[in-house]
């Protein structure tokens, strides 16, 4: 695909983003709310599970923050971003490239309210997590 054909897809699905767009496809497709579900990652995590445990209650406390960040609860991480993860270098990836670029994004990149997010403090809260649920902090990494 040349990068003329990127960039057109890309604005096509930049329209489709717009208020008219939204309607057209709500009338056209069903939409199904899928909420976060914490508990899932403890028998789905590749890490165990007290690696699982301690990835569904680090889930629960972005979603907490994020709840009382933005009221609503309509901006939220969902689970399937931590399923398969197994290590905490995987876990800091995924982090790092897909969930806190979304957050930055939800919080409109707000310095002050990311600090709850960083990497530094999510880290240790995982530790924490993982102490509690059993395993020793960084042992799957």
């Amino acid at each position: 695909m040349a990068v003329a054909e990127v960039a057109q897809v890309g604005a096509e699905a930049a329209v489709v983003l717009t208020v008219e767009g939204d309607f057209a496809l709500r009338r056209r497709f069903r939409f199904v709310l899928v909420k976060p579900e914490p508990s899932v990652l403890a028998s789905a995590a590749a890490g165990g599970v007290a690696f699982g445990a301690a990835l569904g209650s680090i889930l629960a406390l972005i979603n907490d923050r994020l709840r009382e960040a933005l009221p609503g609860g309509g901006l939220q991480i969902g689970h399937a971003y931590l399923l398969g993860i197994s290590r905490v270098d995987r876990l800091e990836e995924v982090w790092r490239g897909e969930v806190y670029p979304s957050i930055e994004d939800y919080l409109d990149y707000d310095a002050d309210r990311l600090r709850a997010f960083e990497w530094k403090v999510i880290k240790a809260e995982f530790d924490r997590h993982l102490a509690e649920a059993g395993a020793e902090p960084g042992a799957a990494t």
